[in-house]
């Protein structure tokens, strides 16, 4: 099966995730996930990493929670 993912895209969620499981309460807030394109090596934009992250939230490999 062929992922509709570019590999800039891989490195970002593969960054994403371990900041994920090496957060005490398995979050990360929206900010922090940008910030984490933003220190790639091939830098991603702010609004790509938003625009992604939309993506993974409506493809429902993440879940996000809104602030109380």
């Amino acid at each position: 099966m062929l992922s509709t993912f570019c590999e800039q895209d891989l490195s970002f969620v593969q960054i994403l995730v371990g900041e994920l499981v090496s957060s005490s309460d398995g979050e990360v807030r929206i900010s922090t996930a940008i910030n984490l394109g933003l220190s790639m090596k091939q830098k991603m934009k702010a609004s790509v990493c938003e625009k992604l992250i939309e993506r993974l939230v409506e493809e429902k490999w993440l879940l996000q929670v809104l602030a109380e």
